[in-house]
């Protein structure tokens, strides 16, 4: 099923088809060994598809992967034979991948409805045989750009639903190979152009956009005799050219325009092809209803009339879909469906004999050449509207520029939204709005309030991102879920920004750092994790900035605190309630231009540490607030601040920044004379600056408890190690092997003290657990819960009988492993690779098969790694990109082929170390020793019991090897073939290389036929490799005979 061969007389597959077949998984990509394949289908299948390898597929043509999913295309590029690419609906982000632009080859493009960002990528103009580009629904913003009209070979152009802003090229008008034009739905402002030439199209769609002004005479003249569609429903078009009618066979939806005058009936019935023959049968209503009915389609069809309206005022031009509602009309009609009359204030509504303009919360100006004023506001906040405001406000009030509706448990829907092209200001804040699905066709919005609302966790910010005008946007205590986007750079113009109390996650997007027009930013109280965007310095014309979190439980944002050393207008920083760690930057708003002016700092329940800087001297009224923290000091010149706190230091003094430690308040500082800082009494402390309580010594508590469950789980009464263990009266950091410091436990080192059982997962709960050493004793040890011990640094467990580890890729901040001599198996745990900060890894002498994996690249800090005494196979990675690298072993083995020349290439860059480690002994490593390794100016090496058959001479002459070689020469290296010893080598510890004629290679360690007790201990590899030799022979000889 699916696939497709050649019929020649060696078939060969040539297509594969298995669209919609319920695939799921990875695709291998030894599919593109397939090298007659010339046709690949996996569309709407739930799969991952990786493009390595595709340039195999020589012949590859075409290829379809809508709907499954993807996300990347990296490696595409080589698919350089490709004429057509499909890859709609899946979850592409960012910008359309340039590697695209380089298949010259492709015809057909289609990329429609995915969350790319940007404009129109120019590298369409590389692709110079496309004749079908198809990015509909796709998140493209900016303009249609001019070099379109270059590209002579397109036949089909789908732009459609994309949020474009600017006019219609007139250059579309050079692609006169043109049969398909679609730029619906797409924003697009300006007038209808001409686009003559276009003799070979067949369809244009343009409904829905903002186009102005008159149809051209000249509209498409040079596709007159075809079959011809047009759309421009739902635009401000205000005319319909008679010279249409030289179009033979043309249908032309004109509906929900402005279209005042059209032909006679006699002009009609010249054209009785048009409108699919419609217009034969209904005449010119066929092609719009006439001013005073409508039709929900703008035209009759053969199933229902253009109905009447009841005046024709209702509708005014020629195509309408509705009947619109007076001026009068609709304000009754808001005072009906909001209960007007329960309104706090309702003066003049409804009064017949009144002017509209003089009813309560209308706002009107006169128009010159008109005798009647227009409404350009609507003022009825905090009024108890009660209801819905019809939707019908947008179409009936084109004028209206203000709208403000808020503090009034109302609803309105933006469906006609598109004609609110006034529309600046719309305040709609604490109603019962639910929805926004709309509003980004309000496209001339400047500023918009929707606090305090509830959009049911929906994520509404796709609709306002697109809304490129907007000032002032204010969407706080709403209940929006979603993240920052990228689509956020639209807003260019956006001075401030509120979207506190919300359920906003995810990182904050460094593009943001891109709205520098920013001046006031609101992120408190959502559920942001990961650390500050450094781009934050980029908004230099911020002047406060509140990312707090008092009321979530959540970590909140991590990592190190920004200097915000740019940001010369900020006077409010507020980061409360977060997880910042570091201390606080000395030159934390170091370029500020607030020195003589109040400036508020908050930084209150973090992770801070370290001194409050004395640099803070240069700000004369500051007031600061980094109460429950982790404060150690006060710089004292910071105690004579007068200025500071509202003049408070100027009475109290440090306490008036900060309680010092050992006593506490609710505040963590002293802001009056009978809220002073108290000394903390009995079992209770406070150990650091701006304590806000004096408590308990919790962690003491918790701590004490981890202990003892560890204690009693592990058999510690029989531990050799256990003084002071379990004495109530001894703090824990002093009971044997554990050591702390402020206070915490930070060490465990129980190492050959006869633990056994399991130790508890609730160990790894200890906050600022450093090392964790359990070597040699005989445990059942378990990762679980692992990834708490966010501070453990050092893990021991060599000789415990480990023979699992699953669950270590959660120990992110460990820096030291060793796992030796253990029951450890497979191939090497992938989950290691995870551990970014690993330094020393130490892996030996366990069960360990199979090849090292390329992952292993990942652990660039590594500078120990010990892999020795396992079953590794395959040849030796060359390590040379791991630049902290000093220590290498990989003994003891089943390695191959020769020594990579560039071992270790860049070892030792990051550490400013000269002195180096390699052990590769006992391995099947042929060939010769590289003179690459000539770059070591000190360096220990081991190469013994291989099979190498030469020394490159440039390796003999240097002080390796404690000094062996300068005294040896190559046999510090290695003893040369027919000679031996124990290790392999002459050292000044050990003996010279002896003579042994059965000794073939260099390196040799043992000697057949000489027995020696010192031989046989490192004999294991020797014999092995004989036995493999005596293999061979036997399968050659047998090979031999049965041929």
């Amino acid at each position: 099923h699916g696939i497709t061969c050649s019929s020649s007389a060696h078939p060969a597959v040539e297509s594969i088809n298995l669209s919609r077949n319920l695939l799921n998984g990875q695709v291998t990509s030894n599919l593109f060994m397939l090298t007659d394949l010339q046709h690949l289908n996996l569309a709407q299948n739930d799969i991952e598809f990786s493009f390595e390898n595709i340039g195999d597929a020589l012949n590859l043509k075409s290829l379809d992967l809508d709907n499954t999913g993807t996300i990347s295309i990296s490696g595409i590029g080589s698919a350089t034979n490709l004429n057509i690419l499909r890859l709609m609906s899946n979850d592409f982000y960012g910008d359309i991948p340039d590697e695209i632009f380089s298949l010259t080859n492709l015809e057909l493009l289609y990329l429609s409805a995915n969350a790319f960002t940007g404009e129109v990528p120019s590298g369409l103009t590389n692709l110079e045989k496309l004749t079908e580009f198809s990015c509909f629904q796709c998140g493209l913003t900016g303009t249609v750009p001019t070099w379109i009209g270059d590209m002579s070979y397109l036949k089909y152009i789908a732009l459609n639903g994309n949020r474009l802003s600017g006019t219609i090229p007139p250059q579309i008008s050079n692609l006169q190979n043109l049969q398909h034009l679609d730029i619906s739905d797409a924003m697009l402002s300006g007038t209808v152009p001409e686009l003559t030439n276009l003799n070979k199209l067949s369809e244009l769609l343009l409904k829905g956009n903002s186009l102005t002004g008159t149809i051209p005479k000249n509209f498409l003249r040079d596709a007159s005799s075809n079959a011809l569609t047009v759309d421009l429903r739902s635009n401000f078009v205000k005319n319909f050219p008679g010279e249409l009618f030289e179009f033979s066979k043309l249908t032309i939806l004109l509906a929900d325009n402005l279209i005042s005058e059209f032909s006679t009936e006699e002009a009609c019935e010249a054209v009785p092809h048009w409108m699919g023959g419609d217009v034969e049968t209904y005449g010119c209503s066929a092609i719009l209803c006439p001013p005073g009915t409508f039709h929900e389609n703008g035209r009759r069809d053969s199933g229902t009339e253009c109905q009447h309206c009841r005046s024709e005022n209702q509708a005014p031009y020629y195509g309408s879909t509705e009947c619109i509602l007076t001026t009068v009309e609709i304000l009754e009609k808001i005072y009906d469906m909001a209960d007007g009359n329960n309104w706090k204030v309702r003066s003049n509504w409804n009064n017949e004999d009144g002017d509209v303009c003089s009813w309560h919360g209308i706002g009107c100006k006169s128009v010159t050449g008109s005798r009647k004023d227009i409404i350009t506001s609507i003022k009825l906040a905090n009024n108890n509207l009660v209801g819905t405001i019809p939707h019908e406000i947008f179409r009936s009030l084109p004028s209206l520029t203000y709208l403000d509706i808020s503090g009034n448990p109302v609803d309105l829907s933006f469906e006609h939204a598109y004609r609110g092209t006034n529309l600046t200001h719309f305040h709609a804040n604490a109603t019962n709005l639910a929805s926004l699905d709309g509003i980004a066709v309000a496209r001339n919005l400047r500023e918009l309030r929707l606090q305090r609302n509830d959009f049911g966790g929906k994520d509404i910010l796709s609709e306002l991102f697109t809304l490129t005008k907007l000032e002032s946007l204010d969407i706080s205590a709403s209940k929006v879920d979603g993240k920052l986007t990228e689509k956020m750079a639209n807003l260019k113009k956006l001075v401030s920004f509120h979207a506190s109390d919300n359920s906003l996650r995810g990182k904050i997007p460094p593009i943001i750092g891109s709205l520098t027009s920013l001046e006031s930013l609101v992120l408190s109280e959502n559920e942001f994790t990961g650390s500050l965007p450094n781009e934050l310095n980029m908004l230099t014309n911020l002047r406060s900035l509140y990312i707090d979190g008092y009321t979530k439980d959540s970590k909140g944002i991590v990592g190190e605190l920004l200097d915000f050393a740019l940001l010369s207008d900020l006077t409010v920083l507020s980061l409360a309630s977060n997880s910042l760690t570091g201390t606080i930057p000395r030159n934390l708003l170091g370029s500020s231009s607030q020195g003589k002016n109040s400036v508020i700092i908050n930084f209150h329940s973090n992770r801070l540490s370290g001194s409050l800087p004395n640099e803070l001297n240069r700000f004369e009224k500051l007031q600061i607030d980094v109460a429950d923290n982790k404060i150690s000091g006060i710089d004292k010149e910071l105690c004579a601040m007068d200025g500071w706190m509202n003049g408070i230091v100027a009475d109290f003094g440090c306490d008036a920044i900060l309680c010092p430690a050992g006593t506490a308040n609710v505040n963590g500082r002293q802001s009056n004379s009978a809220l002073d800082c108290g000394i903390c009494e009995g079992a209770t402390l406070a150990p650091f600056f701006g304590s806000v309580e004096c408590v308990p010594d919790e962690t003491k508590m918790e701590a004490r408890a981890i202990l003892e469950r560890f204690y009693f789980n592990c058999g510690g009464q029989k531990w050799s190690k256990q003084k002071n263990w379990l004495d109530p009266k001894i703090d824990v950091c002093e009971w044997e092997g554990i050591a702390c410091e402020n206070n915490e436990v930070t060490s465990i080192l129980m190492g050959s003290n006869n633990v056994v059982g399991t130790p508890p997962s609730e160990i790894f709960d200890l906050p600022s657990l450093e090392f964790l050493w359990l070597y040699s004793n005989p445990i059942d040890f378990s990762f679980d819960n692992i990834g708490s011990a966010i501070s453990l640094k050092s893990l021991l467990l060599d000789s415990t009988g480990l023979s699992s580890i699953e669950g270590i890729k959660e120990a992110k901040s460990l820096t030291e492993l060793d796992v030796r001599f253990n029951e450890l198996g497979g191939t090497f745990p992938f989950e290691i690779t995870n551990l970014a900060n690993l330094e020393s890894l130490s892996c030996s002498t366990n069960n360990f098969v199979g090849t090292l994996p390329s992952e292993l690249g990942l652990l660039t800090n590594l500078k120990k790694l010990r892999l020795g005494s396992n079953h590794f196979r395959g040849t030796i990675p060359d390590f040379a990109s791991f630049p902290s690298l000093i220590a290498l072993d990989i003994s003891g083995n089943q390695f191959s082929g020769s020594i990579p020349s560039e071992l270790m290439r860049d070892a030792g860059k990051n550490e400013n170390n000269n002195v180096f480690f390699i052990d590769l002994s006992s391995n099947y490593l042929t060939g010769t020793a590289p003179s690459g390794l000539s770059r070591f100016d000190d360096l220990t090496i081991y190469l013994r019991d291989n099979m190498l058959e030469g020394i490159s001479h440039e390796l003999c002459n240097n002080d390796w090897n404690h000094g062996d070689i300068a005294e040896f020469g190559c046999d510090g290296l290695l003893c040369k073939p027919r000679t031996y010893n124990e290790i392999g080598r002459q050292s000044r510890d050990g003996s010279a290389c002896q003579k042994c004629d059965t000794a073939e290679y260099y390196g040799e360690v043992t000697c057949f036929g000489i027995h020696s007790s010192k031989n046989s201990a490192g004999s294991g590899l020797t014999v092995h490799k004989l036995f493999m030799a005596i293999l061979t022979l036997v399968w050659t000889s047998t090979a031999f005979l049965t041929r």
